[in-house]
């Protein structure tokens, strides 16, 4: 199917469906099964999925920061920690250290949940 131009602003042409398309083909109407359409479909797609894994990449760098700052400053060896060693076996379970992470992130994630409203 060729594209056709359509008016600005409708939602419908003709009485035929019309999809979402990026703002550089909302002009057009297009038929799934457009070659055009396919391509920009899967170039937003694609895109998507780069911004995902750039913040996923950024928040688990975070992370590691952030367990590499903590371990200096001493978390994970709090009184409270258990920690049981005998001949080969050693159990490890820090207790206070997830309590006072938990109490961190609670606070962050609320000021930041107030934040965006």
């Amino acid at each position: 199917m060729a594209l056709q131009p359509v008016e600005r602003g409708r939602g419908r042409a003709a009485g035929r469906r019309c999809d979402p398309l990026p703002a550089s083909l909302d002009l057009l109407e297009v038929d799934s099964s457009d070659r055009l359409y396919q391509i920009a479909f899967y170039t937003r797609t694609v895109g998507d999925a780069g911004k995902i894994l750039l913040v996923v990449g950024l928040a688990l760098a975070v992370i590691g920061a952030v367990f590499v700052v903590g371990s200096r400053l001493g978390l994970g060896r709090l009184p409270g920690d258990i920690s049981v060693t005998s001949g080969n076996f050693s159990f490890f379970f820090p207790v206070v250290t997830c309590l006072v992470v938990s109490v961190v992130l609670t606070i962050v994630i609320n000021v930041i949940l107030r934040l965006w409203r």
